[in-house]
């Protein structure tokens, strides 16, 4: 999966329709009303409703489709269907644990999280770096809240059991910007490094996009 991640074939694996049956596969590994109260997602008629930064999004097991509950023509996307689809196959039935940590702190994070796999905070320094302020507007735009640290800082929900927090200082006369992304030290349990590492990159892209 993560070579798909890092690069989808130009023909293939660029919609959510191209999710592997392997994938719908493990998704009935256990009772679907498991997987639901395990991800904290609902379940009616085989339809999980799960939130995916801050938006609602229908996965139907018997048609094995995705869709936005709010129904605004946009697609999903094969990164998003397939983070989806993970998380609710691996998602455990606990709490965040409150404690803020680095990617590269979580088992096996320090060799993962590097190189091609690095977290993409050199966006986020881009977009706001000038404005700082801006950012704490965009995660609120996907459902989050200001939060403290830096010159900005905004935490939000990715998944109802996988948060993130983002804190940026912006440049001036003597330092570039410079951000950084937090989550739960309890991320892991949910998904696999991979699929984390795609939903940084899915938040990263929308914060920037609502920027």
């Amino acid at each position: 999966m993560e070579e798909f991640l890092k690069n989808p074939p130009q023909s293939m694996y660029m919609d959510s329709s191209e999710v592997h049956e392997h994938h719908w596969a493990e998704l009935q590994k256990r009772p679907l009303e498991i997987s639901a109260k395990s991800a904290g997602a609902t379940l009616s008629s085989g339809v999980f409703t799960l939130t995916l930064l801050g938006r609602d999004l229908l996965i139907d097991t018997k048609e094995r489709s995705f869709l936005w509950a709010d129904d605004k023509g946009d697609s999903v996307s094969f990164q998003e269907a397939l983070t989806a689809i993970s998380y609710l196959s691996n998602a455990i039935e606990t709490e965040p644990s409150g404690e803020w940590i680095a990617f590269r702190e979580m088992p096996g994070g320090a060799g993962f999280f590097r190189g091609p796999h690095a977290i993409a905070t050199p966006r986020l320094e881009q977009r706001f770096g000038d404005t700082p302020q801006g950012l704490i507007e965009a995660v609120k735009i996907l459902g989050g809240k200001m939060a403290e640290g830096g010159d900005a800082a905004a935490s939000l929900f990715a998944l109802p059991r996988v948060p993130l927090l983002i804190i940026l200082w912006g440049k001036d006369d003597i330092e570039p910007a410079r951000a950084t992304m937090l989550t739960d030290r309890r991320a892991h349990l949910h998904m696999p490094l991979d699929v984390i590492w795609a939903l940084t990159n899915i938040a990263i892209g929308k914060i920037v996009s609502k920027g």
